[in-house]
């Protein structure tokens, strides 16, 4: 869910009746809300809504999100605050974002029916990750994530994390983001939901326990051709526990953002529209049973994406060594932006992966 809606944000009276028929939702909230001017230092553009979104929040339903994101910390610390106070007067739970690396790991709980879940919150490592006493986000670490899911279901039937990683736009897993996924089943997660890649993704269940690479948006305005040309370019999760075994009964609801001259809206699709949609969701599904042929997918697309990534590096690191390399006085002068650039591609996961698998391709002869 970005941060893009006011409150003139209508919801399809399908939609609707899901939200408030179920026993409990979630989302993931992508962005900071309150008035701030000041943007923090980092890639991607600022995302900043009115605290009256949180009201809006609470009006349809939702009772737990998500700041586990890149964009929790566009206006730094300051701008985390004023999202955690508007959610607290609307008594919105929050979870993957605190004044320290401990409190930015805590779990909340949530009934769904008779089932206590626990919901863990956390993030790729790009801007904003807390570390140790320093306030942030809960950026992915194995160690953390294993205590965070243990002390999850110590006290609740089910836990669910929210895990905010991927690569934009892309409609299946990376390797690594699909390791770490089963990595936190085999935690002790019963269902991993996956945001980022602003597109509806894959789904796989692995023994009663789903993983959703993806959800898409549901309010926010993106205007990639991928989402504008998709059958289903986002889509509502609806988890059911199990009783007497570990996950969840998962369904999805494909949904799609509507522009109209008087307001946006967010509806479900229905008929033909739905049909088609599932059968594009199947499709893609599909894609993870399929070892080979997912793999062949993921090569294709480090292709598609090195080329570019490759520039950006050279662009960066050649920037900084004619102008560094040459008078000292001139380091104090390299633009930010590139450094960024760097920091951004060297620590975030869903960057390096890619990169580092263009790179390796390059020097064993796999491109020219």
């Amino acid at each position: 869910m970005g941060v893009d809606a006011e409150n003139g944000w209508r919801l399809g009276e399908g939609l609707r009746s899901l939200l408030f028929s179920s026993s409990a939702c979630i989302a993931n909230l992508e962005g900071v809300l309150g008035e701030h001017t000041c943007p923090a230092l980092k890639t991607g553009k600022p995302i900043q809504g009115n605290i009256r979104l949180a009201r809006l929040l609470n009006s349809t339903g939702i009772q737990a999100v998500s700041l586990a994101n890149n964009h929790a910390f566009d206006y730094g610390w300051a701008g985390v605050k004023t999202t955690m106070e508007a959610l607290e007067e609307q008594r919105v739970l929050y979870v993957g974002a605190g004044e320290c690396e401990e409190d930015a790991w805590r779990f909340e709980s949530i009934m769904l029916g008779e089932c206590r879940v626990g919901i863990i919150g956390i993030s790729h490592n790009e801007f904003g990750v807390a570390c140790g006493e320093q306030p942030g986000v809960a950026g992915f670490d194995e160690l953390m994530a294993l205590r965070s899911v243990r002390a999850a279901k110590e006290s609740c039937e089910k836990v669910i994390v929210l895990y905010h990683g991927g690569i934009e736009y892309m409609r299946f897993p990376s390797p690594n983001l699909r390791k770490r996924c089963l990595f936190l089943l085999e935690a002790g997660a019963d269902a991993v939901i996956c945001q980022h890649s602003h597109i509806a993704g894959a789904c796989e269940v692995v023994g009663g326990k789903p993983i959703v690479y993806g959800q898409g948006d549901f309010m926010a305005f993106t205007s990639h051709r991928s989402i504008q040309e998709a059958k289903c370019p986002a889509f509502v999760v609806e988890l059911q526990p199990y009783q007497k075994t570990a996950g969840f009964k998962l369904k999805i609801h494909p949904i799609r953002i509507i522009r109209t001259p008087i307001s946006p809206s967010t509806e479900m699709l229905k008929e033909e529209a739905l049909a088609e949609a599932l059968i594009e969701m199947n499709e893609i599904d599909a894609l993870l049973s399929d070892r080979p042929k997912w793999k062949r997918k993921w090569e294709e697309s480090v292709r598609q994406m090195g080329p570019a990534m490759e520039s950006q590096l050279a662009q960066a690191s050649s920037f900084r060594r004619r102008l560094g390399g040459r008078i000292s006085m001139f380091r104090k002068r390299v633009p930010t932006q590139y450094l960024t650039v760097l920091e951004n591609m060297i620590r975030c996961e869903a960057h390096y992966e890619a990169i580092i698998a263009w790179l390796t391709r390059r020097s064993t002869g796999g491109e020219s």
